[in-house]
């Protein structure tokens, strides 16, 4: 449901639009920033405070546990190499840095332990990838 007030935005955003040689098409939605927007894999809403808050989207924290799975399996079967691994942990730990996700990310890395099944009979070599 819209306002009147509202409303009234919509049209005068569009003519000002039309100003510059742009519209609206039909699938266009104009609604407060309150209501939370998705971009990039990251969720901006407002606060009561009205402080600006970036959560990452559910469907990026599932796809990264997912590829953390695979990483870890990958490993003990010695299909890739530990610099690999880093790289992309620390490529994602810095996508995160620009959200408020620092529970997460400890969340996510605290029980991340990875095992190389040994060659030989024996123990495995354990490798541990934490925040530092």
């Amino acid at each position: 449901m819209t306002t009147k007030g509202s409303e009234l935005q919509v049209i005068t955003n569009a003519k000002k639009l039309a100003g510059l040689g742009l519209d609206f098409n039909s699938k266009t939605q104009i609604f407060p920033i309150s209501h939370g927007v998705e971009y990039l894999g990251w969720r901006f809403s407002l606060s009561p405070t009205g402080r600006v808050i970036r959560r990452l989207k559910k469907h990026s924290k599932t796809r990264w546990q997912h590829r953390l799975r695979k990483l870890r399996r990958d490993f003990s079967l010695d299909r890739i190499g530990i610099d690999l691994i880093l790289r992309l942990i620390g490529s994602y730990r810095n996508h995160m840095c620009y959200g408020n996700t620092w529970r997460l990310y400890n969340r996510t890395m605290s029980g991340f332990v990875l095992t190389r099944r040994a060659r030989q009979a024996g123990v495995p070599q354990l490798c541990g990838i934490g925040m530092p």
